[in-house]
């Protein structure tokens, strides 16, 4: 378990190379609001990358064994 304060994409990789498991993204399950892409817009940021790669999340990434 880790804190996802280095964006999603590079703390992921951290916990399954720390793990040794693979993972995989749906990037259908990120959503955000039109003030984001809006915002996203203004400064030329793709919206997918922005959440993919943006920090300070402040939420945990957690690896469980899919048996327990």
């Amino acid at each position: 378990m880790m804190d996802v304060s280095d964006g999603i994409f590079i703390d992921l990789k951290r916990l399954c190379q720390a793990s040794n498991v693979a993972a995989e993204i749906n990037l259908d399950a990120f959503k955000s609001s039109l003030e984001f892409n809006e915002a996203c817009r203004s400064m030329k940021l793709d919206p997918t990358q922005a959440q993919l790669t943006g920090g300070e999340d402040y939420t945990l990434l957690v690896c469980i064994d899919a048996n327990n």
